[in-house]
């Protein structure tokens, strides 16, 4: 957690406690005095509270099959996913807009499925999906792998966001594209149960 020294909210303080200082006598100035002091303190302690552990990974072995309401997919999250229908998008021609999100702090896993009135070009496709990562990240790839995923193409992607990694799996099916990812700490970013919820995601039609 950022630290703030006492001082940086003197001025704040003086606002709040000017309502109570302007009388006269010793009495009433002692008092804006104290309530000063207590209003920093509260805040001071605050601000400067330790962190919250961090609770450990959920492990790929608990993690539960999940079949989306549509039958298009299947994957294994670690909890039923809350899904969020983000609309058609005139656009960007598309006729259907879901996430399937677990989180579980600082983790979250997802699968974004969108459906399009047209297969849109793949490699194009991929290029831009990649674009949005960017756009809600601010953060480097560091791996990126092309590969075949049951005969559709697909992208693997790691991006680095400082204080957490994205594991990205992009597939592209027709009109509808896929994109799986997994946020975790720089420490979990190559652990094995970010990679088994990435693995565990498989298209339900042929």
């Amino acid at each position: 957690m950022r630290r703030f020294n006492i001082s940086t909210w003197l001025l704040l303080a003086g606002v709040a406690a000017s309502g109570c200082s302007g009388g006269a006598g010793d009495g009433k100035e002692a008092g804006a005095k104290a309530a000063e002091k207590d209003y920093l303190d509260r805040i001071n302690a605050r601000l400067n509270a330790p962190e919250p552990p961090t609770p450990p990974a959920p492990k790929a072995a608990d993690f539960k099959p999940y079949k989306s309401p549509d039958g298009s997919f299947q994957a294994k999250f670690p909890g039923e996913p809350k899904i969020v229908d983000f609309g058609p998008s005139n656009p960007d021609h598309l006729l259907e807009d879901k996430m399937y999100r677990v989180e579980i702090k600082p983790r979250a896993y997802a699968v974004r499925h969108k459906r399009y009135e047209s297969p849109p070009d793949p490699a194009e496709q991929i290029k831009k999906q990649m674009k949005l990562q960017w756009g809600l990240l601010e953060n480097k790839v560091e791996e990126e792998k092309e590969l075949t995923f049951k005969k559709r193409p697909a992208r693997d992607v790691v991006f680095n966001d400082d204080d957490r990694f994205r594991r990205t799996r992009i597939i592209v099916d027709g009109k509808d594209t896929y994109v799986v990812f997994v946020d975790v700490p720089p420490s979990e970013a190559n652990g094995e149960d970010a990679r088994a919820f990435i693995e565990s995601f498989e298209l339900l039609k042929d």
